[in-house]
């Protein structure tokens, strides 16, 4: 295999790396798309991930150079997406199959957005309580609109909480039942967590402009937290527009438009 890969997140980390894939076939105009493994030490990791947010995750782009790559540490896409190959066979959590697999990557991504947002919140009332405005000599808690800025971030984050935990409950009743979604509970799901992530960027951004100049400071976990869940939600798992589109498409009887959900 040779090729570049860019937002190889924790590749600095990981003993393993899974990249995708196009093979050529020797039976067929179109190419094979492909899911494959490769240790560390067969990576070249290029220093590219000066990101304004996410700076952990170490999302590098990566390099491989003529790197063999056996029969068994390769899946075709078709099986992986169905989570059908015979690795998952293997294993006593096989009902987690179930799970439609792009939506459980977006799933996945909800963690740590809620986590962002919830840090936010929390920093917002600490930093909230102990200021003082010079113009009313007082906490800025008695400010109207702190008060209602703040109710509304909560709301927010509440609500992206319930929300994922609906996909979650949808999850357990497939893994229950032992079948696979259909579409609409899909679509329904994909949305509900891209709301999600759309609800903790409004909350954060709500809270940001809120504290005024001080959020702006690199010591401030506000600022960090605003860089942090913008770069999180642009994701494409976290795209909001497409998740509406898609939901309104099947509502009106359409196709989803793509088979990522």
């Amino acid at each position: 295999m040779s090729g570049r890969w860019q937002f190889a997140s924790g590749v600095n980390h990981g003993a393993w790396a899974m990249f995708g894939a196009s093979l050529a076939s020797t039976t067929t105009e179109r190419p094979t798309g492909v899911h494959f493994f490769v240790p560390r030490s067969d990576l070249t990791i290029v220093d590219t991930w000066h990101s304004m947010g996410l700076r952990g995750t170490g999302s590098n782009d990566v390099v491989l150079d003529d790197v063999f790559v056996p029969d068994h540490m390769i899946l075709p896409d078709g099986q992986l997406f169905a989570s059908g190959t015979e690795h998952a066979k293997r294993h006593e959590t096989l009902g987690y199959s179930c799970i439609p697999i792009f939506t459980g990557l977006a799933f996945i991504l909800t963690g740590p957005v809620i986590g962002i947002a919830e840090t936010a919140l929390a920093a917002f009332v600490e930093r909230t309580l102990e200021w003082k405005d010079v113009f009313i000599r007082s906490s800025k808690a008695h400010r109207v609109q702190i008060q209602v800025r703040l109710a509304q971030a909560q709301d927010e984050i509440r609500s992206a909480k319930a929300r994922v935990s609906g996909v979650m409950d949808l999850f357990d009743q497939l893994i229950a039942e032992g079948r696979r979604a259909t579409t609409e509970e899909r679509i329904l799901a994909k949305w509900q967590i891209c709301e999600a992530g759309e609800a903790c960027k409004d909350a954060v951004d709500r809270l940001f402009v809120a504290a005024g100049s001080h959020s702006v400071f690199d010591d401030s976990v506000l600022q960090r937290a605003f860089r942090d869940l913008h770069v999180a939600k642009n994701h494409s798992f976290l795209d909001i527009d497409l998740a509406r589109e898609m939901r309104g498409r099947v509502e009106l009887g359409l196709d989803p438009g793509t088979p990522l959900f």
